[in-house]
């Protein structure tokens, strides 16, 4: 009983067109390997110095900006006694304090109606004065050179008591009253400063890790492909000579089981080979001595030939005379009986 196998058009014929899924390379296993090492390396470690690039980044960022926060915060603080009793001598001492911090480019008080109460630095041009009623500390803008920060200056006010509660000793209300605002101008140069040596030392380490790695896998992978090399060069030197050479069987696992299976190969190789070449022996040896049987009875069959030969030469040269006389004293007889007329004898002549 016979299959038949249905080809549809849309399907690969795999007798036909084979498709090839690992091509074949000139290259080693063992450079390939390092290289494909190499190369995972330096993506893990490029991966990894941009996420912690980018990480330590964010965090210095975050700690600069709740610095500058905590510096205007401080300012809006410090500046509630001076703004309450207009005395620009103690907010003065208040500029001061936070002159002292290199990142702050300028600040400025003022009051609730966003009038300037007091100004130190220069504001940038690109920078107008806000005018912005805020309740908590906010970034007013935000450039790639500064932040412009903006917290409200709140002091504590106290109502007074009504007429029928004046007997009532916790009846005083307290609460915060916004009577200015503090701005503070936060340079990112330090920031900026920071990132870039944040990035140069990352890079430093990245590549200095991925040459310690890369030196590391190299030593390490040259030692794991060693015994892989000996096989092939062993095979090589097998297949150049024609010798049934051994290998040694060191190394990991799959490259143990690879050299035993391959000793164990030229072992039956040799097996093989050494049975051919006796049975060839053996075979030779028979056919010489066929050959020299098959001379001699040649041999003894020309001679017997050649005797046959000289014995039928020497038979017929020694028949040939007393047959001719015969056969001559035959003729005479016949004659002589032919001219007496007894042709009875004539006929038993001729039958002689």
């Amino acid at each position: 009983m016979s299959v038949q196998v249905l080809r549809l058009p849309f399907l690969i014929n795999w007798n036909i067109m084979p498709i090839t899924l690992l091509k074949n390379s000139n290259k080693s296993i063992k450079n390939q390997v390092i290289r494909f090492m190499i190369v995972g390396v330096t993506l893990m470690t490029i991966i990894i110095s941009v996420v912690t690039t980018i990480g330590v980044n964010f965090q210095s960022q975050q700690i600069m900006l709740n610095n500058a926060y905590q510096i205007t915060e401080g300012l809006a603080k410090q500046a509630v006694f001076s703004i309450l009793s207009g005395s620009e001598q103690n907010a003065q001492e208040a500029m001061d304090q936070v002159q002292g911090f290199q990142s702050v480019v300028s600040a400025r008080l003022s009051l609730d109606n966003h009038n300037d109460f007091l100004i130190m630095g220069d504001y940038p041009a690109d920078t107008e004065k806000s005018t912005l009623a805020i309740k908590t500390t906010q970034i007013i803008k935000e450039t790639n050179d500064y932040w412009l920060i903006k917290t409200p200056v709140k002091a504590l006010a106290q109502s007074s008591p009504s007429e029928e509660d004046e007997f009532e000793l916790d009846s005083d209300l307290v609460g915060e009253q916004n009577i200015g605002y503090a701005e503070v101008i936060y340079s990112k140069e330090k920031l900026r400063e920071a990132q870039r040596q944040i990035v140069v030392l990352v890079a430093i380490v990245g590549i200095l890790s991925v040459s310690i790695l890369s030196i590391v896998l190299r030593f390490g992978l040259l030692r794991l492909f060693k015994p892989l090399g000996m096989i092939a060069n062993i095979m090589k030197k097998s297949q150049n000579t024609g010798e049934h050479l051994l290998a040694r069987e060191i190394g990991a696992k799959e490259i143990h089981d690879i050299a035993s299976a391959y000793n164990n190969m030229m072992t039956v190789l040799k097996q093989q080979e050494y049975d051919l070449v006796t049975h060839r022996d053996q075979l030779e040896i028979e056919v010489s001595i066929r050959t020299k049987e098959l001379v001699e009875a040649r041999d003894a069959a020309l001679i017997a030939s050649q005797h046959k030969s000289e014995f039928m030469a020497n038979m017929s040269h020694e028949l040939r005379t007393p047959i001719q006389s015969i056969i001559g004293y035959g003729e005479l007889v016949v004659e002589e009986l032919e001219l007496e007329g007894n042709f009875d004898l004539i006929d038993d002549m001729d039958k002689i």
